[in-house]
């Protein structure tokens, strides 16, 4: 990634924001399927020791929940790579997500179920 395409986030936020696995996976999750619910990624992240989301525990989804809404999605949607309705509780891509997909590698992801 050349620096000009890093025109809108300097190369250092997108480091810190992205040193965080969590937010890789979001990011890789929602390229994926696009738009989920905050309790969709919840499940998606409670789930990614290996157990299908219907197996992860409600304390490990009620977890990851509360950590999505109050720390990685704020984050993220600080930076415009995703955009949060917070009453909706609806994710989607933001506009800067182009500019950090040599960051996050597919592989990292959640797969989409």
């Amino acid at each position: 990634m050349t620096q000009s395409r890093l025109e809108s986030l300097e190369v250092d936020a997108v480091c810190t924001i992205l040193s965080d696995a969590t937010r890789r996976s979001i990011v890789c999750y929602l390229r994926e399927v696009e738009s989920a619910t905050a309790r969709e990624l919840a499940g998606q992240l409670a789930s990614s020791d290996g157990h299908g989301a219907d197996d992860a525990g409600h304390d490990s989804r009620r977890t990851a929940l509360v950590e999505l809404v109050h720390v990685h999605l704020p984050r993220l949607a600080e930076h415009d790579i995703v955009e949060y309705d917070d009453p909706a509780e609806e994710v989607t891509l933001g506009s800067n997500v182009d500019e950090v997909e040599a960051f996050v590698e597919p592989s990292e992801g959640t797969a989409a179920e």
